[in-house]
């Protein structure tokens, strides 16, 4: 059996493909010749991908040095994060291929106001998309996805394993309590920098897809979104 890693070369493991995403990351996106429903649609699907991998760095990014400083509350809560938004990613692509064997540009533009203007707290005529459902659907391919990202939302709570179980070590059996940070010395990548190597090596692959994907939505885009001035 390979051995298991250490927190340090999944820390080391993290880090790489952090700066693997970082790697993708733009500053600007010039102007269009002309703003039309068309090229609103096709800028849509540029700005959410880039939104997207920054939120996933900038979280990962926090995680991995909570991680290290093995803090496992925030750590773990991040890390939830993370999960989130490659789910979503996920999730869009997904109907993305969808729409676009359908030549549906319509629905890829509800999709993508939903997911890059999509809010809940307040009456607001888009939607976000259901965290949840992106996380079931990221599931059926990646088997264990849902598992882990529940495990990550006992963290996230102040119930025994975000309270008690990170924060309190028991002696004996007369009630004496010490206190910390991880005052059971836990080793976290099993307790969730593992996760955090697993969700970015998903997230990786994902995004690998929508660039592949991206020249189909082009052309179907060219030829079916219409073109009429904003």
């Amino acid at each position: 059996m390979p051995e298991k890693p250490t927190d340090e070369q999944l820390l080391k493991e993290v880090r790489e493909i952090l700066n693997e995403f970082e790697g993708k990351l733009v500053e600007h996106l010039g102007p269009v010749e002309q703003t039309t429903t068309r090229t609103r649609l096709l800028r849509l699907f540029e700005v959410l991908k880039q939104a997207s991998l920054r939120r996933i760095v900038d979280l990962a990014d926090a995680a991995h040095e909570m991680f290290r400083q093995k803090r496992l509350v925030p750590a773990c809560t991040l890390t939830r994060s993370v999960f989130e938004t490659v789910g979503i990613l996920y999730y869009i692509h997904k109907k993305l291929v969808e729409h676009t064997e359908k030549s549906d540009p319509e629905s890829i533009h509800n999709l993508l106001m939903s997911a890059v203007f999509g809010r809940k707290d307040t009456d607001w005529p888009e939607k976000s998309i259901q965290v949840l459902t992106a996380i079931d659907h990221i599931d059926k391919e990646f088997q264990g996805c849902r598992s882990e990202y529940d495990h990550l939302c006992e963290y996230a709570h102040p119930n025994l394993k975000g309270g008690y179980g990170t924060y309190v070590r028991l002696e004996g059996d007369k009630l004496e309590s010490h206190f910390g940070m991880n005052p059971l010395e836990f080793e976290m990548g099993l307790f969730g920098l593992g996760s955090l190597r697993l969700i970015l090596v998903m997230g990786a692959e994902v995004n690998n897809r929508l660039c592949a994907f991206h020249p189909k939505f082009v052309a179907m885009a060219e030829k079916y979104a219409p073109n009429l001035p904003l």
